[in-house]
């Protein structure tokens, strides 16, 4: 398996969210926590294949932080950065803090349908480049190139699901 990580490219559009000014939502951290919320900027993101599933590797660069919830997830494509269909859907699993000290590791599942499954008029099957990945709490953003990955071109409908981060 192999583990792939890249910036997304520099003429990509904004995200759809917005960043403020430090780039991550601190309410999202445990209350009376010591940890901080694990930053985007200190997280080495990669992803290893296994079929139809990836695993979403979120490596702490930092100082001891924590994470909870889900990574927002969206298929990127065209070299540019356009989003193609719609963001993961979350899956049904709980979610539990996360405490990552430096070398730390916290992973997250991205389940990828088969575009064949879907009515090809109304999905648009579009190949494409990657992931883009938000980590839980973050509101900046990584590209992750996958090669192989096909998505359906049409903004509201989504091939992917994601886990919780573990």
């Amino acid at each position: 398996m192999e583990a792939l990580q890249n910036e997304l490219p520099s003429e990509s559009p904004a995200p759809e969210m917005a960043p403020d000014e430090e780039g991550h939502r601190q309410e999202n951290v445990q209350a009376g926590s010591s940890a901080d919320t694990c930053l985007t900027e200190n997280l080495d993101i990669t992803v290893t294949a296994a079929g139809s599933n990836y695993e979403l590797v979120m490596k702490n660069l930092g100082d001891e932080c924590e994470m909870i919830g889900f990574p927002d997830v969206s298929m990127i494509g065209d070299g540019n950065g356009r989003q193609i269909g719609a963001p993961a859907k979350r899956s049904n699993f709980a979610s539990d803090y996360v405490t990552l000290k430096r070398d730390d590791t916290a992973t997250a599942t991205i389940k990828v349908s088969d575009v064949a499954g879907q009515d090809q008029a109304t999905c648009i099957p579009t190949p494409a480049d990657g992931f883009r990945v938000f980590p839980p709490a973050n509101t900046n953003s990584l590209f992750v190139p996958v090669a192989g990955l096909q998505g359906c071109d049409n903004p509201d409908i989504s091939v992917l699901s994601i886990g919780p981060v573990k």
